[in-house]
Order: C-alpha cells, then sequence, then structure tokens
C-alpha cells in the first residue's frame, strides 16, 4: 500500500476504525516496524463466537492456537501476530469502584508547613484509581480497568496474548 501512494493509516481506517486502532498500537507501540519496508500479516480476531454447549474455555484456547494453521490451510497465509480488542463492559463494575486496596501515604516533613514529623495515612483506592497510582495505564487508555471483561481478559492471556502498552489491544507473536 505504501508502496503505491497510499497512506496506510487511512486505508486502514477506511476498512474499519478497529482495523486502524489495531494498526495504530502495534506501531506504536513497536511490534511493528514501518520504517524496515516489509509489513506484519496481522489477523485481527473480531469475535469468537460458540455455539451453546461449546462454549469450553479450553475448547476456544485450542481453537486460538490452532487459528494461524487453520488460516495458512484455507488461505496460503500465516499471520506474524493475532489480535483481539475486548470490548468494555456496557457498564462499569460496581465492586471494582469499591475502595478495597491500602495505600499508604507518608510526607515529607520538608513540605509540612511546620516542620512537623512525616505524617502516615492509610488511604482506600479502588481499581482505577490504583492504576493511576500504579501508572499501569495512562491517562489516554481506551477504558478503565473497571469496566474491562476479565473473562475475555483471562481467555486471551492464558493463550499466550499480551497488551500493546496501555492501549487494551491485546495481541500474539505467532511462532
Amino acid at each position: 500500500m505504501a508502496d503505491d501512494g497510499e497512506n496506510f493509516f487511512e486505508l486502514c481506517d477506511d476498512m474499519s476504525a478497529d482495523l486502524s486502532y489495531v494498526a495504530s498500537s502495534l506501531i506504536f507501540e513497536g511490534a511493528i516496524d514501518m520504517n524496515i519496508g516489509v509489513f506484519a500479516d496481522v489477523y485481527y480476531l473480531y469475535e469468537l463466537n460458540m455455539e451453546k454447549g461449546y462454549d469450553i474455555f479450553d475448547l476456544k484456547c485450542e481453537i486460538i492456537e490452532k487459528l494461524p494453521y487453520i488460516l495458512f490451510s484455507l488461505y496460503h497465509v500465516k499471520p506474524e501476530y493475532l489480535t483481539y480488542y475486548p470490548l468494555p463492559l456496557d457498564k462499569s463494575d460496581e465492586k471494582a469502584l469499591i475502595p478495597k486496596h491500602s495505600v499508604s501515604l507518608k510526607l515529607d516533613p520538608k513540605v509540612t508547613n511546620a516542620g512537623l514529623e512525616a505524617i502516615k495515612a492509610d488511604i482506600l483506592v479502588n481499581d482505577d484509581q490504583l492504576d493511576v497510582l500504579t501508572d499501569n495505564r495512562s491517562f489516554d487508555a481506551p477504558y478503565p480497568a473497571s469496566v474491562k471483561n476479565v473473562v475475555l481478559w483471562k481467555l486471551y492471556e492464558t493463550c499466550g496474548f499480551e497488551e500493546a502498552g496501555k492501549t487494551r489491544l491485546l495481541y500474539k507473536a505467532v511462532d
């Protein structure tokens, strides 16, 4: 595409906002290097839906593990990366918003008004606040930890996927 004078990001965005987000996230996080002139084959899983009675965690893992080989046998292309963007839950997990983490705060005596001894305090924070305090996600993350679909995240992480930076995009390099 680039060799033909096309704008890579614009073409991805024209196809789908999801595809544009996947491409920009992988490039921004360094998983794909656009400067070398060769682009990676990336397969984006939109959703993995199973028939009633077959919605089994281990079966899903097996399908995801074998997907590159299935794609190769059907289309003669083996992707270098599998990607998946787990959508946030429709509403935040109310339990995640309940403060449950204790964070100790110690103030330096030099910055207190009268040079008093250091003040110690325990503060209770919820999952989202803890993420910000520990810098586990940027303020630009698409959605907070409290609306992560934990079941989907566990499935894909079990299958070897990891988050691309703080984008909430999960990806896996294919062997």
